[in-house]
């Protein structure tokens, strides 16, 4: 399985022309996904061989139960593709946001983006 994470990786990279490699934050789910995938393996052996102890069948079967759904949930956050570049509109656009919630505003003065008015403190002054 990891092998054909990294395989993935590298395929995305080739696509972009780029060497991708796992930051150490991906690094160290991928290596929480290998060490689990390996828990829920040894279980799965231990379910063959406990033969008919029931007790100790359910239990190893609630086990591998939520092993595999934590295994299958750690799966789908890693993500091997890279996300898509903003358009020039999409920069654009946050920009203006980012200038409309500025303190300063786009001509210096305190922009409030709620109805109350209150007395701006950094320029002594009454806003809306």
């Amino acid at each position: 399985m990891l092998r054909s994470l990294d395989e993935q990786l590298a395929l995305v990279g080739q696509e972009h022309g780029e060497a991708l490699e796992w930051s150490p934050q991906e690094r160290f789910q991928v290596d929480l996904l290998a060490a689990e995938t390996d828990r829920t393996v040894d279980l799965a052996a231990m379910y063959d061989a406990c033969g008919d102890d029931v007790k100790l069948r359910v239990k190893l079967s609630a086990e591998l139960r939520l092993l595999r759904q934590s295994t299958a949930r750690m799966i789908r956050e890693i993500k091997t593709e890279l996300p898509e570049r903003p358009t020039p509109t999409a920069l654009r656009i946050k920009g203006a946001g980012r200038q409309r919630t500025s303190p300063f505003g786009s001509r210096g003065g305190a922009v409030v983006t709620c109805g109350f008015r209150r007395r701006c403190q950094t320029h002594d002054m009454v806003v809306a």
